[in-house]
């Protein structure tokens, strides 16, 4: 057989292995205390509540209209003005370049060559405007 070398009668006797790989630890998070301890104490102050109210205009048309007042919030039948607007004067202006010059006037008698402005009947707060 061989000369001077004695042959182990287990495998593991004499054999050279390899260590074995060192522990695998995995990265755990630090555990927290379930009652942590503030380092400040919290102050708490409530912000002042700022309330925005949005009132819109009411369509407003032609004729006398149905509306809430937004100055005395009754329910009202609008009180119709009319008022002469650029249209008015276009209108106007037209008449005098065609030499109809007596009927430059008319616009200003026919309500509908004018604005007509809504105003409360009650209050006479103004509604609002209906542009032609």
């Amino acid at each position: 057989m061989h000369h001077g070398t004695k042959v182990p009668e287990h495998p593991s006797e004499g054999y050279p292995h390899p260590h074995p790989p060192p522990q695998y630890t995995p990265n755990v998070p630090p555990q927290y205390t379930s009652n942590p301890i503030p380092l400040h104490p919290s102050v708490i102050t409530q912000q002042p509540v700022q309330v925005v109210h949005i009132q819109t205009i009411p369509a407003v048309g032609p004729q006398p209209t149905m509306v809430v007042c937004m100055n005395c919030h009754k329910n009202v039948m609008t009180r119709l003005e009319y008022e002469a607007s650029t249209r008015t004067h276009i209108i106007a202006l037209t008449c005098c370049l065609f030499g109809l010059i007596p009927c430059a006037i008319l616009p200003y008698f026919i309500d509908s060559c004018q604005n007509g402005n809504h105003y409360c009947p009650g209050c006479g707060a103004y509604i609002g405007t209906y542009t032609r």
